[in-house]
């Protein structure tokens, strides 16, 4: 299924969800119930889930792809479906969005690296070869789980903005 496509149908979902929220609200604030203000967290808002679920989702099928691409040697197709995903993602609530702006900031890291042909500018920065594959895959499992991810050359490398 065509990347555009999915990210598609979950941002139809997450539309259809919000309509229904928000038509429950009103009508529960007009029955006289006291209405609550929502608590600020990092995780999305159940009207940004669907959306943020789609995406997560195409981020982890997508980085798979790419770890088995690299692994046979098929460098080329890294990051095919990297500017549909980002340009869908730039548009949701960077806050909710941690760990997909992480995954982004890796893909993108992992295109430019293979685009430089693998030499990285500073030699205290360079990501082995090998290594690439093996960070898309446990950022792929982290996403899949919904869970941050904590693989220190990770985090100091892509978690910062």
């Amino acid at each position: 299924m065509d990347v555009a496509l999915v990210i598609l149908i979950g941002l139809a979902a997450g539309l259809v969800v919000a309509a229904v929220q928000v038509y429950s609200s009103r009508r529960r604030a007009r029955e006289g119930s006291e209405q609550r203000q929502p608590e600020r967290t990092d995780r999305p808002s159940a009207v940004e889930l669907p959306a943020y679920d789609a995406a997560r989702q195409t981020l982890v099928a997508g980085l798979m792809e790419d770890a088995v691409a690299h692994d046979a040697g098929r460098y080329s197709e890294i990051g095919r479906q990297l500017p549909a995903l980002r340009d869908t993602l730039s548009r949701q609530n960077p806050s909710s969005s941690s760990r997909l702006q992480v995954a982004l900031r890796f893909w993108r890291g992992w295109t430019d690296a293979r685009d430089k042909q693998w030499r990285g500018d500073e030699a205290d920065q360079r990501i082995a070869l090998a290594d690439w594959p093996r960070f898309a895959r446990t950022i792929a499992s982290d996403l899949a789980l919904d869970r941050d991810t904590m693989e220190p050359a990770i985090v100091t490398r892509f978690a910062a903005g």
